[in-house]
């Protein structure tokens, strides 16, 4: 199908909506402030270290204020229901917040998925902190430490995806540190102009060595102390250890191997995609969204993405006026009767899902800055309506089993297990990965087509191969070796 275009104005939904008016009322003056620090991101505009660190404060500042809106809303709410729209507001303003700290960590981080995953992996998300003593000998810390020769300190708390840890610090050419930071207040002690200063005891807990508890704030108190003596008496603290031990053995683990953490089997895997992309595509949809509202373009026969456009903001009215079903109708998505297995998905950009969004944020979208901004003040909205069946159709004719589930969501945690044949020295193989969703989003919002998961499934099933060939040779070496 080729780009459809229609007069309308839509909207968008969370059931498909964001708020009635995203542009207007207590939400703006933050959207604004907002997207004057998305524009430094993506223009790059900063001077030096310095300007980064600042970056970060400044954004860490408006994710409070828009916090304490949320709750100051809330509270209003009791009484009066009218400002509900209110609330809404501001909570999706919070999410754009968190997600461009999102884009910032990808920025710093080199976009390297190996780093930035394994730092995902809690359940529990991160809130916004206060502006209190735990939050200021963290912030004071980590600047110190940064001086010090730690490296830049990218601040977790301003993220929504990286929930280990409190401080990563980054240093070009050398490895990343992720570190826990505990802040306790020793004392206080009058200062001029009736200020006061406060002093803090700080204890640094990282992975591979003992903890370092530093008193005053740059002042490092030896020796360090030892990580069991400073954790004894801490579960919490051994449990965010262990979170950071086995972050880190994510982040080093060899590529094109197979190793078991966390009792389970895990592989790292490089590969070079074949496509680039559909960037163009989006780009092109965009363009038209802008011009006429309403734009939609199918790729790859499996994912078909609109674009929705109005200068009002987008509402759920319009969404349903829009032409959706019929160029879903009109595209080949969903297979004929008796073809192919049929199901439909629905995602939306900017999406405003709970787990981590292990993906590229959209403020690094490669569209120009007047898209990104619609994005963020709800004047645009992107849909994908993605078949499954497809996805599962491509991964068989690249030579895979799929284990079809009998009912619900083929591309929800683990739904979507493949199974992979080969032969090693005349040996029937069998390995199966029940992984591949998580690349799922990826492919998604990334606009990368079926061939993206399908060479993540065959890089997957090659390093199956070669660790099974290690394996079986190392099992000869055994045998051929002298009995001690």
């Amino acid at each position: 199908m080729g780009t459809k275009q229609a007069s309308v104005l839509p909207g968008t939904a969370r059931d498909a909506a964001t708020s009635e008016a995203p542009d207007v009322g207590v939400a703006k003056p933050y959207l604004l402030r907002l997207e004057r620090l998305a524009l430094k991101l993506i223009r790059t505009r900063f001077k030096g270290a310095q300007g980064l660190w600042q970056f970060q404060l400044d954004l860490l500042h408006v994710q409070r204020e828009i916090q304490a809106a949320i709750a100051e809303t809330k509270t209003r709410l009791k009484g009066d229901k009218s400002v509900h729209g209110d609330l809404q507001s501001l909570r999706d303003a919070r999410m754009h917040s968190r997600r461009l700290g999102d884009a910032f960590a990808w920025a710093v981080l080199g976009n390297d998925r190996r780093l930035i995953y394994p730092l995902a992996q809690n359940e529990q998300r991160v809130s916004i902190p206060t502006d209190d003593h735990g939050s200021r000998g963290a912030l004071g810390i980590a600047e110190a430490l940064s001086n010090k020769g730690w490296g830049f300190p990218l601040l977790h708390d301003i993220t929504d995806s990286l929930r280990i840890g409190d401080v990563t610090f980054v240093r070009p050419g050398k490895p990343t540190q992720t570190v826990e930071i505990k802040t306790q207040l020793v004392g206080e002690r009058p200062a001029a102009a009736g200020k006061k200063v406060n002093e803090y005891r700080v204890t640094v807990i990282a992975p591979g060595e003992a903890s370092l508890e530093i008193g005053r704030l740059g002042e490092f108190l030896p020796p360090p102390v030892d990580e069991r003596r400073a954790l004894r008496h801490t579960p919490r603290l051994r449990r965010q250890l262990v979170r950071l031990r086995l972050a880190k053995a994510y982040q080093d683990a060899p590529l094109d191997s197979l190793i078991e953490l966390d009792a389970q089997n895990f592989m790292s895997t490089a590969i070079s995609p074949t496509n680039p992309g559909y960037w163009e595509n989006l780009r092109r949809i965009v363009r038209i969204a802008r011009r006429t509202g309403y734009a939609a373009e199918c790729i790859d026969g499996a994912f078909l993405y609109l674009a929705l456009y109005s200068s009002e903001g987008i509402d759920a009215e319009s969404v349903r006026s829009c032409p959706m079903i019929q160029d879903l109708m009109d595209s080949n998505v969903l297979f004929k009767h008796g073809e192919g297995p049929n199901s439909l998905n629905i995602f939306t950009i900017p999406t405003t899902q709970n787990a981590p969004q292990l993906f590229m944020p959209y403020f690094l979208y490669s569209l120009p800055r007047t898209a990104i901004a619609d994005l963020l003040h709800g004047r645009m909205m992107i849909f994908c309506l993605v078949n499954p069946g497809r996805i599962i159709v491509a991964l068989e004719e690249a030579g895979f089993r799929v284990a079809r589930p009998l009912r619900g969501n083929y591309l929800m945690d683990g739904s979507l297990t493949i199974h992979a044949d080969f032969k090693v020295d005349g040996t029937q193989c069998v390995a199966e990965f029940q992984n591949l969703n998580y690349h799922v989003p990826e492919t998604i919002y990334e606009f990368r087509g079926l061939q993206y998961l399908v060479d993540i499934a065959s890089a997957m099933r090659e390093t199956a191969k070669a660790a099974y060939r290690s394996h079986r040779e190392r099992e000869r070496d055994q045998a051929k070796a002298p009995a001690s």
